[in-house]
């Protein structure tokens, strides 16, 4: 019971550990929400998002408008293709942090 546990990492609302994925156009945004997360000991938590680039197909950059927010915006720039990977990383601030992570797969058309 002292142990500290994970926190739990969710997606627009919706916890687990799946991947998450969206249809998206080059040139469009894709808004980004860690709503849910929590952290079973009641600890505060940060949040980190971040371009997983060697899991990805697409060789352009994403923008992360505030990567450090439970609640961003992504930019895909207009000549992007491919998948893009961004994970969700959520820590809580407990005696020997703990982290979670979620990944959103992209599919760009």
């Amino acid at each position: 019971e002292e142990a500290n546990h994970n926190p739990i990492a969710a997606f627009r609302g919706q916890a687990g550990r799946e991947t998450v994925h969206l249809e998206a156009k080059a040139g469009s945004r894709i808004e980004l929400s860690a709503e849910g997360s929590s952290d079973p000991d009641g600890d505060t938590l940060t949040y980190s998002w971040w371009q997983y680039r060697e899991a990805g197909t697409c060789v352009s950059d994403v923008t992360i408008e505030a990567p450090g927010e439970p609640d961003t915006t992504c930019a895909i720039p207009d000549v992007a293709s491919g998948d893009v990977h961004l994970i969700l990383e959520v820590c809580d601030k407990g005696a020997h942090a703990r982290r979670a992570y979620r990944r959103i797969v992209i599919h760009l058309s």
